[in-house]
């Protein structure tokens, strides 16, 4: 948080309990309007202390706290994964009524195409050698999600030297929400089995898994 601005958004007293929220920007936004807060002062629901170098915050409310930057996977210590709200108000919003495990298969489908880079531990238990709980439930909706029409005919089993590739572009539409045509790519497979067999392997391998007994707490 060093170096960046605070300025006060709103309270809202309709929210139970009530809430409140704080842009935080590195950008100075002073233009905008909104009032800047200083959270060494003291006097409000978000304290900094500078000489233990600890945030506190008013635990009888409820603290929205708007980023103004991207926030990097390899800044955050934990993850989970939230449905979108409900009263969302954006015009056309994509993401209305979306599940937080469909957000969090999209996000795994992505991270497997891309690569993991320092991101694999948030999708790890405490020990790291299964996936935690929003991630499993992550998973297995993905996994549930791909699937082989049954006339489709495909060629392409889960050993085929090109079925890892043809995974990979399944799931970067997948993974940006670009469903249309997906069904397609995903005909190619012989069967959902393979399709699913594919997807499989590239999981454990992505987030470097012991095997696919460790995917999900049902498998041995």
């Amino acid at each position: 948080m060093t170096g960046n601005h605070f300025y006060w958004v709103e309270a809202i007293d309709r929210y139970n309990p009530a809430a409140y929220r704080i842009l935080i920007s590195a950008p100075d936004r002073s233009h905008t309007g909104l009032r800047r807060y200083d959270p060494e002062a003291g006097d409000g629901p978000l304290y900094h202390d500078p000489d233990r170098r600890t945030w506190y915050r008013n635990g009888n409310l409820t603290g929205e706290f708007l980023i103004d930057e991207d926030l990097w996977l390899s800044d955050c210590e934990g993850l989970g994964f939230e449905n979108h709200n409900a009263r969302c108000r954006t015009p056309g919003c994509p993401h209305r009524e979306k599940s937080g495990i469909e957000a969090g298969a999209e996000l795994m489908a992505r991270l497997a195409v891309h690569g993991m880079k320092d991101s694999r531990a948030l999708f790890l238990d405490s020990i790291g050698k299964r996936l935690n709980h929003d991630a499993e439930s992550a998973w297995l909706h993905l996994r549930k999600s791909l699937k082989v029409q049954k006339d489709a005919r495909g060629e392409f089993a889960h050993d085929h030297p090109a079925a890892q590739a043809l995974l990979s572009a399944i799931l970067d539409r997948y993974g940006w929400n670009r469903r249309t045509g997906q069904a397609k790519p995903c005909n190619l497979f012989q069967s959902t089995e393979e399709l699913r067999l594919t997807l499989t392997t590239r999981i454990v391998r992505a987030f470097r898994l012991p095997s696919a007994d460790t995917l999900d707490s049902d498998s041995g």
